[in-house]
C-alpha cells in the first residue's frame, strides 16, 4: 500500500501500536519504515497501555545518526516525539545523476561538478545539515541515485518532480557575424518627417519660380541643393535672402544625416544578429542538416544544407564548422558549446532567442525520497527571493563572453556568484 498510495507524503505522522513481543523485535519495524524512508513515526508498546499505567514509553529511530530515541508519553510538547531527522545527515552522501546542462551543472576536467543545481544542493541542503554530495553522468549508476536531473521517470505515484521555470528545448546556435555592411547603412532612407521636409523644399522652390519669374530667374532647386545657377551677389536682395535661408536649412539636414550614418555604423549595429526563426529564415544563414530537420521545421527548409553538403563541409572544416554554419542542438549542449569553445577560435557563437522546440527542466527525486519536501520548500525560497533567477541570468550573460576572458567554468562560476 505504501508503495502505490497516491496521497501519502513524507511529512505524514505515523503512530504504530505494537504488542509486547513485537516491540521487543522493533528493529524489524524500523527496517521496514527505513525501506520507505518514513521518518516521522513513533512505536508504542500496547502491553504498557493499561489503565493502571498512565505513563508509557515511546520509541523512534534516526536512520542517519543511528540514534535510538525514547520518550515518555507525558512529555510535552508532542512535537518532540517527531524530531527533524534531516537536521543532521551525519555525512550521508546525496547522489545526483545529471548530464552536463549549463548553467545548472557542468563538469570540469577532474569531473568536479559546478553550477546552480550544485549550489542549491550543497549550500542550502547539505552543508547546513552535515551531508555530502556526489554527481555523475554515468548511466550505470543512475538507478542508485537519490535524484535524476532533466530525465524524469513516468510514475503513477510519488512523482517527486521539481519543475524549473526556465525554458529549455532544442535551439539554433549560430556564428556571430562580424562583417561590416557600410552600403546598407548609407542607403538607409531618412525618417518620414525628413522626406516631407525635402518634398516641401522642392515644392517651395518651384512655386517661387512660377510666381516670381522675374525675381528668381535661375534654377532655385539646383542653386539650393547643388550650389549652381549664377553669381549670388548679382542677384536681387530677396533672392539672396531665400537662398541663404535654404542653404542653412540644407546644412543642418546634412549634419543630421552624417550623425545618423555614424550612429548606424556603431559596432552594435554591425553585429546585430537574427534573434527569431523568421529573421533566420529571411537571412542567408545556412543550417547543417539533421535527420528530418527540414521536414520538422518547414519554415527553415530553404536554410538547411543537404545531407551531402553537410558531410562535405564537416570534413573540410572539422571542428571549425560551427564558425561558418548554424546547427541544431539541445539548449543545454548549446550553452556548454558556447562556454567551452577552443581558446584559439576567435569566432564567437550565439543562441537564437526563439527556440525550435520548447520544454521544461526538471529534477526528480527517488520514489520514496525523504528529501523531496525539503528541496521543494527551499527551492521556492530561492526562487521567490530572486537568488535563483539572478544566478541563472548572470551565468548566461557570462557564457556569451569571449572564452579567452574566462578559460574555465570555475572562473565563470566564481564571477557569477559575486
Amino acid at each position: 500500500m505504501l508503495n502505490r498510495h497516491p496521497c501519502y507524503k513524507k511529512s505524514a505522522i505515523f503512530i504504530i501500536l505494537m504488542g509486547g513481543a513485537s516491540f521487543e523485535r522493533k528493529e524489524i519495524a524500523t527496517e521496514y519504515l527505513e525501506l520507505y524512508s518514513i521518518l516521522n513515526y513513533i512505536l508504542v508498546p500496547v502491553a504498557s497501555m493499561n489503565r493502571s499505567t498512565r505513563v508509557f514509553t515511546l520509541y523512534t529511530w534516526n536512520q542517519y545518526t543511528k540514534e535510538e530515541l525514547y520518550f515518555r508519553s507525558t512529555d510535552r510538547p508532542v512535537q518532540r516525539f517527531f524530531p527533524d531527522k534531516l537536521r543532521n545527515l551525519n555525512g550521508y552522501r546525496f547522489m545526483v545523476f545529471a548530464n552536463p546542462f549549463y548553467p545548472y551543472i557542468v563538469y570540469d576536467h577532474d569531473e568536479k561538478a559546478h553550477g546552480v543545481l550544485v549550489y542549491l544542493v550543497t549550500t542550502f541542503i547539505l552543508q547546513p545539515r552535515n551531508g555530502t554530495a556526489y554527481y555523475s553522468f554515468n548511466d550505470k549508476e543512475r538507478l542508485a541515485m537519490d535524484a535524476d536531473f532533466v530525465t524524469p521517470e513516468e510514475r503513477s505515484s510519488y512523482a517527486n518532480i521539481l519543475y524549473f521555470h526556465e525554458m529549455t528545448g532544442i535551439c539554433l546556435i549560430c556564428p556571430v557575424r562580424t562583417v561590416r555592411d557600410f552600403l546598407g547603412h548609407l542607403l538607409k532612407p531618412f525618417s518620414l518627417g525628413i522626406w516631407f521636409i525635402l518634398g516641401g523644399l522642392f515644392v517651395f522652390c518651384r512655386m517661387l519660380q512660377i510666381l516670381f519669374p522675374n525675381l528668381y530667374r535661375y534654377d532655385l532647386i539646383g542653386l539650393t541643393f547643388f550650389g549652381g545657377g549664377g553669381i549670388e551677389y548679382e542677384q536681387p536682395f530677396a533672392f539672396r535672402i531665400v537662398t541663404l535661408t535654404l542653404a542653412v536649412l540644407v546644412f543642418f539636414l546634412s549634419e543630421a544625416y552624417n550623425t545618423k550614418i555614424i550612429s548606424l555604423m556603431s559596432l552594435a549595429k554591425f553585429y546585430e544578429q537574427p534573434r527569431t526563426l523568421k529573421e533566420i529564415a529571411d537571412s542567408d544563414y545556412r543550417i547543417l542538416a539533421t535527420r528530418m530537420g527540414a521536414k520538422l521545421f518547414p519554415d527553415l527548409s530553404n536554410n538547411f544544407l543537404s545531407q551531402r553538403e553537410t558531410v562535405r563541409e564537416e570534413r573540410r572544416l572539422g571542428e571549425s564548422v560551427l564558425s561558418h554554419y548554424c546547427t541544431i542542438m539541445l539548449l543545454e549542449n548549446a550553452w556548454v558549446t558556447m562556454k567551452m569553445r577552443t581558446l584559439d577560435d576567435d569566432t564567437p557563437l550565439y543562441i537564437v532567442d526563439e527556440l525550435l522546440i520548447y520544454d521544461k527542466s526538471t529534477m526528480q527525486l527517488a520514489r520514496h525520497s525523504p528529501f523531496f519536501e525539503l528541496f521543494e520548500r527551499l527551492f521556492i525560497v530561492l526562487r521567490e527571493s530572486g537568488i535563483w533567477n539572478y544566478l541563472i541570468n548572470r551565468l548566461n550573460e557570462l557564457a556569451g563572453r569571449n572564452p579567452k576572458e574566462l578559460s574555465n567554468f570555475q572562473e565563470c562560476w566564481d564571477e557569477g556568484i559575486v
